[in-house]
Parts: structure tokens; sequence; C-alpha cells
């Protein structure tokens, strides 16, 4: 599936929840695979998230397209998209994951010079 979701209410939407974002929601790196990693929290503790937006910047973006965005719940990938344009962009994607199981996101790099950027809306712990 390819995806590449941005509207001008969504980018207000945006702002609004990137108020709440701490320094374990975002990630950033030139020419990497950029992981969010949220480890197991404790027995009966679930990592919900509410979105993911995402950039590439400079250099090579022309390597962006073509790029994957993906969630795994422990070791089972529960949202796999490409990412079919460079700039940025938005899905507004709830993911629950397993009591007591590490959730990661992860961004492939957008090519040579590229800045890879990766930001999670909405997580916390339920």
């Amino acid at each position: 599936m390819a995806i590449n979701v941005v509207t001008s209410n969504m980018a207000d939407q945006v702002a609004h929840w990137a108020s709440d974002a701490n320094a374990l929601d975002v990630a950033s790196g030139i020419n990497v695979n950029v992981v969010i990693q949220y480890p197991a929290a404790g027995a009966g503790m679930h990592h919900i998230i509410e979105g993911i937006v995402w950039s590439y910047d400079g250099g090579n973006q022309q390597g962006a397209t073509g790029t994957t965005l993906r969630v795994a719940d422990g070791a089972t990938v529960t949202f796999d998209i490409d990412i079919i344009a460079a700039g940025w962009g938005y899905v507004p994607v709830r993911k629950r994951g397993t009591a007591n199981t590490a959730m990661t996101i992860t961004l492939l790099a957008g090519g040579v010079g590229t800045t890879t950027k990766l930001n999670i809306i909405g997580h916390r712990l339920d």
C-alpha cells in the first residue's frame, strides 16, 4: 500500500498533538534508518500510538521515494507502508501493542545526504 496523506486539517491536528510529545517520540538522522523503540512496559501494559509524521529533506530526496515506514509489535510487523514522495507526510494510524511487548517504529533511510525525521503522535501506555 502506498500512502502520502496530508491535508490542512491534518497539519493543524499534527501541530496540536505535537505539543504533547516528548524526546522519546522523535528521531532523526542523515542517510540512516531512523528507529523509535518503546521498551516492554511491564505486565498488563500496552503501548498505544495515534499517528506518525515523517519527513525527508536535503540531499538526494529522490532516494526518499520507495522507502518504507513500519511498526512492529515485538517481532510482528503490524503496519507497513511505502513512502512514495519526498517531503513530509502524516498517517493517522492507531496501534495498540501486545501487553509487556516492545513497540518499534522504523523509517528507512532517504538517501545520500538526506535528513530523515520520524515523529510519533499520541504515544501512551494503557
